[in-house]
C-alpha cells in the first residue's frame, strides 16, 4: 500500500501491529462462519457442531429472527 501522507503511514502501520492472527481455523457450515476462540473449545465443537447449533439456536431464538 503506497501511502504519500506520513501522518497515514504511522496509522496504517499502528493498525498492522494490533491486527493477530485467528488462535484457530474458522468452520463454515451451511453457508455460516463459525469462530471458536480456543483449539480446545473447537475440538469440542468438532465433535458435535449439529448438537452446538441446536442447542444454541434452542438458547437464542431471538437471533434467528
Amino acid at each position: 500500500m503506497d501511502i504519500e501522507n506520513p501522518s497515514q503511514q504511522r496509522q496504517h502501520d499502528q493498525r498492522r501491529e494490533h491486527a493477530k492472527p485467528l488462535p484457530v481455523k474458522p468452520s463454515n457450515r451451511d453457508d455460516r462462519l463459525y469462530l471458536n476462540y480456543s483449539q480446545s473449545i473447537q475440538d469440542r465443537w468438532l465433535e458435535n457442531p449439529d448438537g452446538f447449533i441446536q442447542q444454541a439456536n434452542a438458547n437464542w431464538p431471538e437471533v434467528l429472527e
